[in-house]
C-alpha cells in the first residue's frame, strides 16, 4: 500500500537514498496515511485518557449557577467491591455548611461510590456504590460486567460512538469535541471535549453528559438525577489535595 502511494506521489518508486528514509520512517511510525509531497497525517485520534482525572488524593469541587448546592468529587484511591481493583471516587452533593460540617465530623455525609478502571483502550466506567447510611440509600449498587461503559478512551475522532448492552440496558456512548466556550468561576475554556452517557431507560444514577479539559479534567457535567435546576450545570471550581479541602493550606 505504502508502495503504492509512492508511486502515485512520484510517478516512480522512490529509490533514491533521500526518498527511501523518507519511506521507511513513515512505515515504521504510528498510525497515519501517507499523502504526496511527503505529507504525513494522523489518524490515530485524541487520547482523551489522557484527561482522566487520575490524581489519588484530591478531590474537585463543582457549583452551578444557583449556587444552591455544591458537588464534590474525591479521587478515594482503589477499592474492590465486585472482585477487580477500580479507581474508586467518592462524592458529596450537598449545600455548602453541610459538607463543611460533614468534613469536621466523621465524613460519613458522602452520597456514593464511583467506579473507574484504565484499560489498555483507555478508561471505563464500572458502577457505583450508594452510601448505605446516605441519603440515596435505596440506589443500592450497580456494577457493569466486562470491560464496563467506555467513557474516556484512545484514539478517538470527534463524533465517534459506542453502542453496547449493559447491566440489563442498552447504552450510547458519544465523544465530540465541544465548540462551546466555557466560562465559569472566574475560567475561560475554549478547548474541551463532551462525553454523553445515555441508555435507553435515562434513569441510571450517573448518565448524562461531561466536559473534559486538559488540566483540571473533568470541568462540567450534567446530570439529570442530580440537575441542580433547569439548565444549571455542575461547573468546576476547584480541585486541590484532600487535605487542603478546607481552604486552610495544610498538605
Amino acid at each position: 500500500m505504502l508502495l503504492s502511494v509512492a508511486v502515485a506521489c512520484y510517478g516512480r518508486p522512490m529509490f533514491s537514498a533521500r526518498h527511501l528514509a523518507l519511506f521507511l520512517a513513515a512505515l515504521f511510525a504510528a498510525p497515519t496515511l501517507i499523502g504526496c509531497d511527503n505529507e504525513i497525517i494522523s489518524v490515530s485520534g485524541f487520547s482523551l485518557g489522557d484527561m482522566f482525572p487520575s490524581q489519588q488524593n484530591w478531590f474537585w469541587r463543582y457549583n452551578n449557577d444557583g449556587f444552591s448546592e455544591e458537588l464534590w468529587w474525591h479521587s478515594h484511591g482503589f477499592s474492590s467491591p465486585d472482585g477487580e481493583e477500580w479507581s474508586t471516587f467518592r462524592i458529596w452533593l450537598d449545600d455548602h455548611a453541610d459538607i463543611l460540617s460533614d468534613f469536621t465530623g466523621e465524613e460519613d455525609g458522602w452520597l456514593l461510590d464511583l467506579f473507574f478502571i484504565e484499560r489498555p483502550a483507555g478508561w471505563y466506567l464500572m458502577g457505583y456504590s450508594a452510601n448505605p447510611a446516605g441519603t440515596e440509600a435505596a440506589l443500592g449498587s450497580s456494577y457493569f460486567a466486562g470491560d464496563g461503559l467506555p467513557f474516556l478512551l484512545n484514539s478517538v475522532m470527534s463524533g465517534d460512538t459506542w453502542d453496547l448492552e449493559l447491566d440489563g440496558r442498552a447504552w450510547t456512548v458519544t465523544a465530540s469535541r465541544s465548540a462551546d466556550v466555557l466560562a465559569f468561576n472566574s475560567q475561560q475554556i475554549s478547548e474541551s471535549w463532551r462525553i454523553d452517557l445515555v441508555s435507553e431507560t435515562n434513569d441510571w444514577p450517573l448518565e448524562g453528559s461531561y466536559w473534559l479539559a486538559q488540566g483540571p479534567g473533568i470541568v462540567q457535567l450534567d446530570v439529570p438525577l442530580w440537575r441542580p435546576e433547569a439548565e444549571h450545570f455542575w461547573q468546576h471550581l476547584h480541585n486541590d489535595n484532600w487535605a487542603n479541602r478546607l481552604g486552610t493550606g495544610v498538605q
